[in-house]
């Protein structure tokens, strides 16, 4: 690594704060060089794979299950600090609707209703298919941080995947570190990585009269003018995600020219919905809160189911506010007749 010098124009454009020697870093992660050096290696001595991260499994709509890989908490604390510092400072491709404070899945899908035709797809593995090459290059040719930075940079923000042995965690011959899925840091750097694939595949799109838009691993064509999907646009997609290095759920791949779900949400020709079990289980929790013996339950209890159903709410209103601003009112009402007690600021109205 002879390249120490980081580009001081790249860095200036986007604001990143300046690391010549990886005291440097250490300094702004507020952590000792010692636990830069532990995390920021690979070496199974240094820093045993059970030390840093923990992998349990979930399981997924469609069957089979998905391995969340989380950081422990300190390597969680300095993660998010790579992203609040760091990641944040570079913006993502303004298709990109998951994982940044202003957007969100309901935006996502207001790009699209009022569709004639829809194209939708799934990108498969879409973490792990993010690979320790493909991070170190974000860092270095992207930022502009120097190799020795952007190496120290992406081992802290990857995962080296082992495989169980006699008991023990190891190394995995021949294997590339990954985006772990469950890293304060991943989902934006997921976005970052994403940034050229989501130019390329507007471009397309705009081409051929469509609407362009990906949430996560979630990807959305839709045309107010066409009623078809081209199979040229099909295979150009198709080719274009390939050599991006992402693969295809065909599983998930699919076009519509009825209501759709878009990223949970019901887009139909002028409006958009949540889905009839989603409305039902609001419904039910609301009738909960009506029916609940206060004597009976912890207020600590109380207060989070009332947190929880207002979040609800409000998300309802964000979808559709004509549609499903009487389930707020609802919770007003049991707000401030059932449960005022409860309150005393902890909730803002």
């Amino acid at each position: 690594m002879n390249d120490i010098v980081p580009n001081f124009t790249f860095l200036n454009t986007h604001k990143l704060p300046i690391f010549i020697r990886p005291f440097d870093l250490a300094e702004f992660l507020d952590i000792k060089f010692s636990t830069l050096i532990r995390y920021g290696s690979v070496k199974e001595e240094i820093v045993p794979a059970e030390s840093s991260y923990k992998i349990f499994p979930i399981k997924k709509k469609a069957g089979g299950k998905r391995y969340i890989i989380t950081p422990v908490d300190e390597l969680k604390k300095i993660q998010k600090k790579i992203y609040e510092g760091i990641l944040l400072n570079v913006k993502s491709s303004r298709f990109a609707m998951g994982f940044i404070p202003t957007k969100s899945n309901i935006k996502n899908a207001e790009q699209h209703y009022g569709f004639k035709v829809i194209y939708i797809l799934d990108l498969k593995n879409f973490f792990p298919t993010i690979k320790f090459t493909d991070v170190f290059k974000m860092y270095k040719s992207k930022f502009g941080y120097s190799e020795v930075i952007s190496f120290l940079l992406t081992n802290l923000t990857t995962y080296l995947p082992r495989k169980h042995s006699n008991g023990k965690l190891k190394l995995l011959k021949n294997t590339e570190s990954i985006l772990p899925q469950g890293a304060p840091s991943s989902p934006y750097i997921s976005n970052l990585i994403s940034t050229e694939l989501d130019y390329a595949l507007y471009k397309l799109a705009r081409k051929y009269n469509f609407e362009y838009s990906r949430y996560a691993d979630d990807i959305t064509f839709s045309s107010k003018t066409r009623k078809i999907v081209p199979t040229e646009l099909r295979f150009k997609v198709r080719e274009l995600i390939k050599e991006s290095g992402f693969y295809i759920n065909y599983q998930k791949e699919f076009i519509s020219r009825k209501r759709q779900k878009i990223t949970g949400i019901i887009a139909h020709e002028s409006h958009l919905t949540l889905p009839r079990k989603w409305v039902k289980k609001l419904r039910a929790a609301l009738h909960e809160l009506r029916n609940v013996d206060c004597e009976k339950e912890l207020s600590d209890i109380l207060l989070n189911k009332l947190m929880n159903v207002q979040g609800r709410c409000s998300y309802a209103i964000g979808v559709n506010k004509e549609k499903y601003l009487h389930f707020y009112k609802e919770f007003l009402e049991l707000k401030s007749l059932k449960f005022k007690y409860l309150f005393k600021d902890k909730i803002t109205k």
